[in-house]
């Protein structure tokens, strides 16, 4: 866990592309402070109250440096950068690795479970739902760990996020979906669960890698803590992690070329900055390339819902379903023209 990189797809959306010029920070020496410590020189001048706010809260990292560490995962670190570029998933960070309940369980789960970390995956994890078709406490019992769509092995999570469907697992009419911070809530309705709240009201509950789902009450204290969201408020393009503790991360945040020291606050599995130990010199870049990520995030948002859309409404190019006895090639370009025209799906 000494270092996590947050890279998404959105992230290579929004890198500026111009032909053979070379990126804003290339070849511009990194601005990082090595160290976390006692601060060096005598200077017995009263620090203003910007470089008094950065000492205190260099000593406040200093405290929870000393502070026992969580054990994490560190399987998923290892494969980070793969298991997010195979599987659609929420780039989290685990505080603890997902296990199975302790609880005893029948032989044929025992059999399951040491299949699923055998031989060819896609195939053991359909036969187990195959198998336990009426029987969704059998395939909840084999597949999930800690309520978590887990996996550490790049070929599991493609077959879990490809194959497992929440009805699958459930005999509820009613369960709650833990994604990154948010828990939404789905009821069964013609075999299948829908949304009833958040911002996927109405639409079929798909699960993705490291969600967690369950029947009946809230969800139990997370193993997980939610960077995406942390990203969303801060703007940062990359993150090391120095420490994690149960209530508090250590960590490096980047801002283009600038590398700050920062402490972050968690609470469950939501993540909020504490601290940060900038000098004072650099706070005017800083900001301005929080506010040049905000205004980048609003309109990557923009685009990132009319992919969506078209994606659910599942449209072809430019060849239609049935031709009758003539090519109607390129038709389908002057219909979605005038759709867009016309603000209609």
């Amino acid at each position: 866990m000494k270092r996590l990189l947050l890279a998404s797809l959105l992230t290579v959306l929004l890198s500026p592309v111009s032909g053979c010029k070379r990126q804003p920070y290339e070849g511009v020496p990194e601005i990082r402070k090595a160290y976390i410590g006692p601060e060096l020189g005598t200077n017995s001048a009263a620090p203003s109250p910007e470089e008094a706010e950065r000492r205190s809260c260099e000593a406040r990292m200093r405290e929870v440096l000393k502070q026992p560490e969580v054990p994490g995962a560190p399987a998923i670190e290892a494969e980070r950068s793969v298991l997010l570029a195979r599987t659609k998933a929420e780039p989290v960070l685990f505080k603890a690795r997902p296990e199975y309940d302790p609880e005893p369980v029948p032989l044929v789960i025992q059999g399951y479970r040491k299949m699923l970390g055998e031989g060819n995956p896609y195939g053991t994890v359909s036969r187990i739902l195959e198998e336990s078709e009426n029987f969704p406490k059998r395939a909840r019992d084999a597949l999930l760990r800690n309520g978590y769509l887990y996996a550490e092995n790049p070929e599991l999570a493609y077959a879990l996020v490809s194959l497992v469907q929440p009805h699958e697992l459930f005999g509820h009419d009613r369960i709650w979906i833990q994604r990154g911070e948010t828990v939404l809530h789905a009821e069964r309705r013609n075999g299948k669960f829908y949304y009833v709240d958040g911002a996927l009201e109405g639409e079929r509950v798909r699960l993705l890698l490291f969600d967690r789902a369950g029947g009946g009450d809230e969800p139990p204290a997370p193993l997980h803590l939610d960077l995406r969201a942390l990203r969303y408020k801060l703007h940062f393009d990359r993150m090391q992690i120095g420490r994690v503790t149960d209530d508090h991360v250590v960590a490096s945040l980047r801002y283009g070329r600038t590398w700050v020291p920062s402490l972050l606050k968690t609470e469950g599995a939501h993540v909020s900055l504490e601290c940060e130990a900038l000098a004072p010199n650099l706070r005017p870049e800083m900001d301005a390339f929080r506010a040049a990520g905000e205004r980048r995030q609003r309109a990557v948002q923009t685009l990132r819902r009319a992919m969506l859309a078209e994606l659910d409404e599942t449209l072809p190019f430019d060849e239609p379903l049935h031709e009758y006895g003539f090519q109607l090639d390129g038709s389908l370009r002057t219909k979605w023209l005038a759709a867009y025209l016309h603000r209609r799906d």
